[in-house]
């Protein structure tokens, strides 16, 4: 890149210099390709890129290839150097974590068409639609409506956050921000039927019911383990994490 901007020997030389101790290779300068590792090779090829210093990078995704401990390693390094060079980096990526891990903003995109441009945190906690929540790992969906910053479903009437849709005909809540055995009257509180417990590790996940409707709950196993398949505890939503689709 640097030759194709006529620069000078001296000047890559610097220039290069520059760049392979951003991305920490000083060190393996002298190696060629195949003596280094893949992580190695991802960097060296990003400190190809970023030495004719560009206003834009597109990186298409270029940790697909490497395994899982040395592409979170990777996902930091990115972030760093982005944030260094202060240059757009464009990330192209199938993964949810990564897109989450290293964007400041998310373009998500299905069938050639933008669905929803927004930080990270929108996608998760304010999704445009169906689509783009079950994306973003969302799982309970209730149907019912939408009135004067109400839900009413069959799970009982809610009260919405301010900034909540004005209208739309399905309320959904993520699993990880349902509040278990909650004591006394509660805004947005329910009782429901404890159907099923699997301990997944760091967290438990439970399912729940109330007349037809089933919903998802991920606990800390520690909050989750008094908790018995079939006995009816009391649910709480938090309003500010609620949300309404069409």
């Amino acid at each position: 890149g640097l030759e194709m901007l006529g620069a000078s020997k001296a000047e890559a030389r610097t220039r290069a210099s520059a760049m392979l101790e951003l991305v920490q290779l000083t060190q393996f300068a002298a190696r060629k390709p195949a003596q280094l590792s893949g992580g190695q090779q991802q960097r060296g090829a990003l400190a190809r890129a970023l030495a004719p210093q560009p206003k834009v990078l597109l990186l298409d995704e270029p940790l697909s290839a490497l395994d899982l401990k040395l592409r979170k390693a990777m996902q930091i390094e990115l972030k760093h150097i982005q944030r260094e060079t202060g240059i757009t980096f464009i990330f192209v990526t199938h993964d949810q974590e990564e897109a989450v891990a290293l964007s400041s903003k998310i373009a998500l995109i299905f069938s050639g068409m933008l669905r929803q441009y927004a930080p990270a945190a929108s996608l998760y906690q304010k999704p445009k639609n169906q689509e783009v929540a079950k994306f973003f790992g969302a799982k309970n969906f209730v149907p019912g409506d939408c009135t004067s910053g109400y839900f009413e479903c069959p799970l009982g009437r809610f009260t919405l956050p301010e900034d909540a849709p004005v209208s739309g005909n399905m309320l959904t809540f993520r699993p990880e921000n349902i509040v278990v055995g909650v004591d006394g009257d509660i805004e947005n509180s329910f009782q429901a039927t404890i159907i099923s417990k699997q301990f997944l590790g760091n967290q438990t996940r439970i399912e729940l019911r109330k007349e037809s409707i089933s919903f998802e709950a991920l606990l800390p196993p520690h909050i989750a383990e008094p908790f018995k398949e079939g006995t009816t505890v009391t649910v709480h939503l938090p309003r500010r994490l609620l949300w309404v689709l069409d």
